[in-house]
């Protein structure tokens, strides 16, 4: 297992791949496939990965025609209880790492939405069971929201997410036509790069 960089000279960004891939496959769809939901959308489109439990945004493309823009500062630290990527990491840990994680939450309330009992979050991982992705409305910031859909390695468990970031009333217009596009994204990455 390696990890392969990748530069699309046109618009100078740096994609970084972990894993077995190959140069081609990082340009071979990916890119294209954010760039139709981004675009379609009216959305930030993201791919992000999963690594000890921590969340890594390895692709963010915003839509060409859109008047403004949601970004991620790099680095930046997606916490698990209020982002809607960090609650499927939550959803996919086995059960002693979940009790871990709650034997040591101490959430950051970031707006009035923000989830931060157990009972909350427990609530919120039963409805990602019955829906197969995840929200978040206004609970990192207000007036952003996001969906995402896992990307799961052969075995199931949670190899990353591809999520859409917006306004609140865009992602909500758009949540349910977005949610397909989203899919066959996760099932691409699995079939193809994983």
């Amino acid at each position: 297992m390696g990890t392969a960089i990748c530069w699309d000279w046109p618009s100078c960004r740096r994609r970084i791949w972990p894993g077995p891939t190959t140069l081609t496959a990082c340009a071979a769809g990916v890119l294209p496939s954010l760039e139709l939901i981004a675009d379609r959308f009216q959305v930030s489109a993201r791919m992000q990965i999963i690594s000890n439990d921590n969340i890594f945004a390895v692709e963010v493309v915003n839509p060409i025609d859109s008047h403004y823009i949601f970004l991620t500062r790099l680095n930046a630290v997606f916490t698990l209880n209020a982002t809607a990527s960090g609650k499927l990491v939550l959803y996919y840990m086995d059960q002693p790492r979940r009790e871990a994680f709650y034997r040591t939450f101490a959430p950051n309330k970031y707006t009035r939405h923000t989830m931060t009992t157990r009972e909350e979050l427990e609530a919120d991982l039963e409805q990602i069971r019955l829906r197969g992705y995840s929200t978040e409305f206004d609970e990192f910031g207000v007036g952003i929201s996001c969906i995402a859909v896992p990307i799961l390695r052969c075995n199931g468990s949670l190899y990353g997410t591809v999520s859409i970031v917006a306004s609140s009333s865009v992602v909500q217009e758009v949540a349910q036509q977005a949610l397909p596009p989203m899919r066959e994204f996760a099932a691409f990455v699995r079939k193809e790069l994983l």
